[in-house]
């Protein structure tokens, strides 16, 4: 197994879409590809959570 680029209860933000929220899950994928579920909430505080490839994925400070 490689080493995580970001661990759980991060902050980080998706360089795709701008969405930022915290990371609650790790995902290994069969074909290698590690997977990072971000947490967030929408206007009404509706939780969200979206499934993102670690390479979308930048570490806030």
């Amino acid at each position: 197994m490689r080493e995580l680029k970001f661990n759980l209860g991060d902050k980080a933000v998706d360089n795709i879409t701008g969405l930022k929220g915290t990371i609650t899950s790790i995902l290994f994928s069969i074909t290698g590809c590690t997977r990072y579920m971000l947490e967030t909430s929408d206007s009404t505080g509706r939780p969200l959570e979206w499934w993102l490839d670690e390479d979308r994925l930048v570490k806030l400070s």
